[in-house]
């Protein structure tokens, strides 16, 4: 009995210790995890030319600019340009959510980049060389900050298109938590199995 008992309250320990509390699932409203910031970067004619972003409670849509005849100044096709639109959170944790892209642009995916910001690094998602529709699900852990972004390289020959569903945010426990629960989890362990040994 004492066995079960020390085994079920070391089971629940554990599970404890292993449990993250989550922030709400959306983009907008007091419940999301830090403020959404929508920014764009680079050539200011950007948002003029056709550069968008929209959130609801479940949805973000991003769209790259196009519409400038000059292009992004001191930008060039297929290359992480100066030109793009973002949206930001400025909370750690754990990201998950679904995407799909489009592109519009005659050069295919390379003309238009699709990714995060993951601590202000960008990772692409979109494939370079992929087709012109795309999509997937993916998890990313953040330190500091998280978002997505389009990137029109040389902002012309068509816009790109990405719509973001499914957010999930957790929370990133501190270190200095994480090795408190698991201290405590493990010398109740400990007692147990002393226990269980003298029986």
């Amino acid at each position: 009995m004492l066995h079960t008992m020390n085994k079920t309250l070391t089971s629940l320990l554990l599970g404890a210790a292993c449990t993250v509390p989550a922030y709400a699932t959306d983009f907008v409203g007091a419940g999301a995890p830090g403020t959404l910031a929508i920014s764009t970067t680079g050539d200011l004619a950007l948002d003029a030319a056709g550069g968008s972003a929209s959130a609801t409670a479940s949805t973000l849509v991003l769209v790259g600019g196009d519409a400038d005849p000059t292009g992004c100044a001191g930008s060039n096709y297929s290359v992480l340009g100066l030109c793009q639109i973002q949206a930001v959170f400025t909370a750690p944790g754990n990201y998950g959510f679904s995407w799909g892209y489009t592109t519009a642009d005659g050069g295919g995916p390379a003309g238009d980049m699709f990714g995060v910001l993951v601590d202000g690094r960008a990772v692409t998602l979109s494939d370079l060389g992929g087709a012109v529709a795309q999509g997937g699900s993916v998890q990313f852990t953040a330190n500091t900050s998280f978002g997505w972004y389009v990137n029109c390289t040389d902002c012309t020959g068509g816009a790109a298109t990405a719509t973001i569903t499914g957010l999930s945010v957790t929370a990133v426990p501190e270190p200095a938590s994480w090795a408190l629960m698991l201290a405590g989890a493990c010398g109740v362990a400990g007692r147990a199995w002393r226990r269980r040994l003298t029986a």
